[in-house]
């Protein structure tokens, strides 16, 4: 058995999504924030803004969990 001692982000292990399974929008690259009262979050790649995190509506109208999300990358 090999461990390895090398710091990985849980998010990156996880693609994404959090202990419950849902999609981590937060951690997309088309995840954004909006000015808007009513629509505070948004989605580039969905196209939407909404008073739910994107990943939310997705699910609630199709059943399916996001299948547009791609990991955020950070800039060091």
């Amino acid at each position: 058995m090999v461990t390895s001692n090398k710091a990985v982000s849980k998010s990156s292990t996880t693609g994404g999504k959090n202990a419950a399974g849902r999609i981590n929008c937060r951690e997309c690259q088309y995840f954004f924030v909006t000015w808007q009262v009513s629509a505070p979050y948004g989605c580039k790649a969905h196209g939407f803004k909404s008073a739910q995190l994107p990943s939310m509506v997705v699910f609630s109208s199709s059943g399916q969990h996001c299948l547009l999300f791609r990991q955020r990358v950070h800039q060091a």
